[in-house]
């Protein structure tokens, strides 16, 4: 039975106590009763129980507009396998599976009903119209809620020691104590990267779901820490680079993800939201079982134009919503700078997709740090955007210049996970930058001047939190940066060295280790390289020898293209070292063109 309902919370309360009709064990496959109004949603409503009993519930309507107190549950459906069953009043049961079973077991009290919202049961997902219009409303849905229950999962029987790490860095009162927590191979380690590695923290939804949430309690089979906690622990995480090296490519997902989560909920305790793009961005390592999900599950928390005219709908195939988002990013929006999302790992892009055209569904093993924000470039100064899009929306034509062909490649800095031996990542970051060195010293563009080029050339010329470095010398740093890389095999080697003491006299600890940082955030993705003018730079990975450089008018960054018949295919954004600031535009002999992008 679905009960509409309109009356106070205390009524309803008392009515909840008191179904009218009990669950009968008919093997009838539930019948949903339609949500005749806009702001209509369906509670779950799970009457008491004990232990394996199975699971019995009411659904009752209600309206957005007259909430009762309910709670909203974030979990991950699992394996799409609907093994389990739930009996719902007055007659009839819903399949769900094993991994939701389990939740709602756990989440059962004894004595009295417990409402919820939980997608599976609350939406009608065979009914496409309903889908596609609920999902609008997830966001007022999870706001409502008195109380998120983040569901993990079971405990496998290290979840103690996970939750005992956790609290342990909340009460570091500095970063030098988190890393002589000694915890690169220990037990508490282990647990801890297991917990982040589940499922959850992967998934699309869950962003919209804790990021609008007032109250939310991360749950572990009988292990629990508040949202806002454990939210301010994986942001201690991130910025110690605690676990960078150790971590596979599911935690590094997880921890990118949580930074955008607390960024986002700071965000709106400020009364701001992200644009569609930086959200689709900064969540591009989750995961979703729809591909349109990567897109729909973000607008109701983006502000921008492009957001508040978007309305989900499941009836249309994922690249047809990818082109469309694309057409609006570019040509409704005169935004080039979109194309940076177009960094296709070789043989990854859907066959039906333009290159031109992210494929969010496209799950990189390492996102880049976009060249693109903060904005600190603006390649194409002094210019203003012109493009068009083709009649049959496969082909976009874009004015711009084309400058440098890629002439010599390094070895790609990160070729994929980062291994689990953290002593061979640091020797191979030597040898790389030895290597990269290398290159720099034979081109005669740079000749007599290289060192402060070279560094300045190796962070893409800027620091650790975007800004540009100008005119500062990185000479003195770098060379600090390269002791820092010896004493840290020491430590890897002994567990012993204090990380809170500068490992030379002259430049503390800190500033090498921003250092490192500002070239991680750099060549993460790409490969450095020369141009055939002998000018150094950062190209995606997938870059070849004879790639081109193109700057578009009104973009901040160049893109590199690869020539494919009478166009050209993007391969994603690049830096090309002091060009990045309208030097091409400055030319006498600068030649503005229209360059067909397929």
């Amino acid at each position: 039975m679905e009960v509409p309902i309109e009356k106070t919370a205390t009524s309803q309360c008392a009515q909840m106590q008191h179904p009218t009709s009990t669950p009968s064990s008919s093997t009838q496959t539930y019948q949903y009763l339609p949500l005749k109004h806009d702001r209509d949603i369906r509670l779950l409503c799970l009457l008491p129980g004990f232990n394996e009993a199975p699971l019995s519930c009411f659904l009752m309507i209600v309206s957005l507009s007259n909430l009762p107190v309910y709670e909203a549950i974030s979990y991950t459906w699992g394996e799409p396998i609907f093994s389990a069953w739930i009996k719902c009043a007055p007659r009839g049961r819903l399949p769900i599976t094993e991994n939701l079973s389990t939740a709602l077991l756990h989440l059962r009290l004894a004595d009295q009903i417990r409402v919820l919202w939980v997608d599976a049961i609350c939406i009608n997902q065979q009914d496409l119209v309903e889908r596609s219009h609920q999902v609008t409303l997830m966001r007022d849905t999870f706001e409502g809620a008195e109380n998120v229950i983040v569901w993990l999962g079971e405990d496998t029987g290290n979840a103690d020691k996970a939750f005992e790490i956790l609290r342990a860095i909340e009460s570091s009162s500095s970063d030098a104590h988190i890393f002589n927590l000694n915890l690169l191979d220990s037990e508490s380690g282990k647990a801890l990267r297991e917990l982040l590695g589940r499922s959850w923290f992967r998934r699309i939804w869950v962003v919209q779901e804790l990021v609008c949430a007032s109250k939310a309690t991360i749950t572990c089979g009988s292990h629990e820490m508040e949202w806002e906690r454990f939210l301010n622990v994986a942001g201690r995480i991130n910025e110690t680079g605690y676990l960078q090296g150790i971590a596979d490519e599911s935690v590094s997902d997880a921890l990118f993800a949580l930074a955008g989560m607390l960024r986002g909920r700071q965000m709106r305790q400020q009364r701001e939201n992200d644009d569609l793009e930086t959200l689709l961005y900064s969540y591009r390592g989750c995961l979703a079982s729809d591909p349109r999900d990567k897109v729909f599950a973000l607008v109701g928390m983006a502000s921008g134009q492009i957001a508040a005219a978007y309305t989900p709908n499941y009836s249309i195939e994922a690249l047809e919503v990818y082109k469309n988002l694309a057409i609006q990013l570019i040509i409704a929006e005169r935004n080039p700078n979109a194309l940076v999302h177009c960094t296709h790992i070789a043989g990854s892009q859907a066959p039906l997709l333009p290159s031109w055209v992210p494929d969010w569904s496209q799950r990189l093993v390492f996102i880049c740090s976009p060249l693109v924000w903060p904005s600190a470039y603006n390649a194409a100064a002094g210019t203003s955007f012109k493009g068009r899009v083709s009649e049959d929306l496969d082909e976009l034509f874009l004015d711009g210049v084309i400058l440098n062909t890629v002439e010599v490649l390094g070895s790609i800095r990160y070729p994929g996970a980062v291994q689990s031996d953290s002593v061979k990542n640091i020797q191979r970051m030597i040898e790389l930058n030895e290597e990269y060195l290398g290159m720099f010293r034979q081109s005669p563009h740079y000749r007599g001047c290289y060192w402060s080029a070279f560094t300045r050339a190796l962070v893409a010329d800027k620091d650790h939190t975007g800004s540009r470095i100008g005119q500062r010398d990185l000479r003195e740093v770098y060379f600090a940066y390269r002791k820092y890389f010896s004493y840290s095999l020491i430590f890897l080697a002994t567990k012993r060295l204090s990380f809170h003491r500068g490992v030379d006299g002259t430049v503390e600890f800190p500033e090498y280790r921003d250092l490192d940082r500002a070239i991680s955030y750099a060549g993460f993705g790409r490969t450095f390289c020369i141009f055939d003018d002998g000018r150094a730079g950062w190209v995606p990975n997938t870059a070849e020898v004879g790639d081109r450089i193109a700057i578009f008018l009104g973009a901040t960054v160049p893109i590199l293209l690869r020539p494919r018949g009478n166009g050209y295919i993007v391969l994603g954004e690049a830096y090309v070292h002091e060009m990045m600031d309208g030097q091409a535009f400055e030319r006498p002999d600068v030649q503005i063109e229209t360059i067909t992008l397929i």
